[in-house]
């Protein structure tokens, strides 16, 4: 995805690190200087990183479908179950909103 972007930009970054681990990221950052690019949900959760700060990417926009899949246990999970009960209720508010 971000490549791709890059490509759209005529731009070729040389990346320095790699990581698996957004959290791992931000503290690189934190302590180093060098950037990283997150995705936008990330940005509620700056302030736990002084001395960073944000720059939106505004072009090329990027937006990429996910998915989220859990297996069904019992006792349940209680973090599946949560955001279950955040997605729909927020699907619910949607259409309520979408009725006016």
């Amino acid at each position: 995805v971000m490549d791709q972007a890059f490509d759209d930009v005529n731009c070729k970054p040389e990346p320095k690190l790699e990581c698996n681990s957004i959290f791992q990221l931000a503290f690189h950052v934190m302590h180093g200087a060098i950037a990283t690019i997150v995705p936008s949900g990330f940005c509620s959760a700056n302030d736990a990183f002084p001395g960073t700060r944000e720059i939106p990417l505004m072009k090329p926009l990027i937006s990429k479908p996910v998915g989220l899949i859990w297996q069904n246990v019992n006792p349940p999970l209680s973090m599946p179950n949560a955001l279950s009960e955040v997605l729909m209720n927020a699907h619910d508010e949607i259409n309520d909103a979408m009725k006016y």
